[in-house]
């Protein structure tokens, strides 16, 4: 098995974000790769109006999932989730954005929530901290259930056989990353309209996203911020991948950008919902965590 890990947004280097689980899931004979996100900069084009954008990062993370066919848990933190519902999804599954413009009313309710695309981190302690929902008004009734069952092999890409939500978006074709914002921008973040970029605000990181890391993480990642293409959050997917492939939602309780009550709406789209007492960026507060629940997912245990 191999993780694939798709980073949030307005940061650089997934590498970096995700090393800490990475080592312990090394240790267990699971190897990871993050790959770069154009939109973010990570690439020969800079962020901006003619940047790269959604699909750029689509292409991106597909390439690598398309090269393996090695079975493979993709991690998505975030803005991450946005692009793995589309890259995880075979082309072919892909639709006309203009085709599902008239879909059903989103049953998440994300409108209400401030979505938080800036894919950085904080913790809250505790000593493992998990707790595995069950069903109930979220619909949580295992991998047997809810709308992507083990039957949508067809859809998949390459070996994924899992994807995981970490404080993130499971978004319907038509739907882009505002589906899940609220009508004001959040503090935290700033938009530049003009340059045609966005960015978390580097004196709120510490406070807002990494206010339980330690120092030395705290730097690592004000030093990994990035700025990205503005259009991403406006950018429909074309495929929903969570539909057709077994998903755990990672609930972080104590994140600050996005509230658990927000992201507990989100999850009712997944299969299983795991929470973690944790902030944004649990894979760095908490490794040893993450890892577990990655390598106790049903079908990877033992």
């Amino acid at each position: 098995m191999r993780v694939v890990f798709v980073h949030g947004a307005c940061v650089r280097d997934g590498r970096w974000w995700w090393h800490p689980a990475a080592e312990v899931l090394r240790e267990r004979g699971i190897g990871s790769v993050a790959p770069a996100l154009p939109s973010c900069g990570e690439g020969e084009r800079a962020a901006g109006p003619d940047g790269p954008g959604l699909a750029d990062d689509v292409a991106a993370v597909r390439a690598v999932l398309a090269g393996s066919d090695e079975p493979t848990v993709v991690v998505a933190h975030s803005y991450g989730g946005i692009v793995a519902a589309e890259a995880a999804a075979r082309p072919q599954q892909a639709a006309d954005p203009t085709d599902v413009a008239q879909q059903a009313a989103d049953p998440v309710g994300g409108a209400q929530h401030a979505a938080d695309p800036t894919g950085v981190a904080q913790h809250a302690a505790g000593p493992t901290g998990v707790a595995q929902q069950v069903a109930g008004s979220a619909g949580v009734a295992g991998l047997a259930a809810g709308s992507a069952g083990v039957a949508g092999q067809s859809a998949r890409l390459g070996g994924v056989q899992h994807l995981v939500l970490v404080s993130s978006y499971l978004p319907e074709p038509g739907e882009s990353l505002s589906a899940f914002g609220a009508q004001e921008p959040p503090a935290y973040l700033d938009f530049d309209p003009v340059g045609g970029t966005f960015g978390a605000r580097p004196e709120l990181f510490a406070e807002t996203f990494a206010q339980d890391c330690p120092p030395e993480l705290v730097r690592g990642g004000q030093a990994r911020l990035a700025r990205q293409t503005l259009t991403v959050t406006q950018e429909p997917v074309r495929a929903a991948a969570w539909r057709d492939v077994p998903t755990t939602y990672v609930v972080c309780t104590e994140d600050r950008g996005t509230p658990a009550e927000a992201q507990r709406r989100f999850a009712r789209r997944a299969d299983r919902v795991v929470e973690l007492r944790a902030g944004h960026h649990p894979f760095l507060s908490q490794p040893r965590a993450v890892a577990d629940i990655i390598s106790g997912l049903p079908g990877f245990a033992g």
